[in-house]
Formats: structure tokens, C-alpha cells, sequence
């Protein structure tokens, strides 16, 4: 099972990607903005997932995305949004470029969820 961080500031999202992770046996922690997940990276935590939310305060997910890449290359980020279908598009494509190995359009079913987190730990 792998270890993952949830970063997303909005917390039913939060709580439901943790509940759809824990139920399948993955270790979980979560942030609630790009800020403070840095501060867990910056203090040796691993993680071989990274789920972001794109939309967040103080640190956008594409800057965190970006700054994650640089540090921990091996990490696994898949970037969540629910910010408005044209608008969402456009960001989770932008999500890619900045180094987002996947995508996903919120709301997203759990099974879809976890096929994207159980890549993971098989790419290492």
C-alpha cells in the first residue's frame, strides 16, 4: 500500500479522499494548503502519492505541483479540481505541464481514485 498526502483546503473533499484511501489500506496524511504540505516534504516525509487540489490559498496547486517536482521527483501527483468545467479543464491540463502524472475532474468515484493511487507504488 502506498503512503499518501492529501493537499486540499476544502474539508468534505479532504475527508472523502482519506475515507476512499484509508478503506483500501493506504497511510494517509493530509494539508490543507500548499504551504503546509511543503512543510511536511521539507521535514523528510515521504510519500509515494500526492493527491492536490488545484484551487487552494497561499500556494496554488500548479506552484506546489511544480515545487513538489523539483524536490521529489519520484513522487506520484495526481491533481483534483472542481473549479467549473471550461475553467477545471483548463487547469487540470495545466496540471500536466507543470508535472502532474494524472488528472481528475471532480467528483470522481472511488474506484477511479484508487487505479490512479495503485499505479504508484509499481512505477518506482
Amino acid at each position: 500500500m502506498a503512503t499518501a498526502l492529501i493537499v486540499d483546503d476544502d474539508r468534505t473533499s479532504r475527508d472523502i479522499i482519506q475515507g476512499y484511501l484509508e478503506s483500501a489500506g493506504h497511510r494517509i496524511a493530509t494539508a490543507v494548503t500548499g504551504r503546509d504540505a511543503s512543510r511536511l516534504l521539507a521535514a523528510r516525509h515521504e510519500f509515494e502519492v500526492i493527491v492536490t487540489d488545484i484551487f487552494m490559498p497561499d500556494m496554488d496547486g500548479l506552484e506546489f505541483i511544480r515545487t513538489v517536482k523539483a524536490s521529489h521527483p519520484h513522487a506520484r501527483i495526481i491533481a483534483v479540481s472542481g473549479g467549473g468545467m471550461r475553467v477545471e479543464m483548463d487547469f487540470l491540463h495545466a496540471a500536466k505541464k507543470f508535472g502532474a502524472d494524472a488528472v481528475l475532474q471532480k467528483p470522481f468515484t472511488r474506484s477511479a481514485l484508487l487505479e490512479l493511487v495503485d499505479k504508484a507504488p509499481q512505477e518506482r
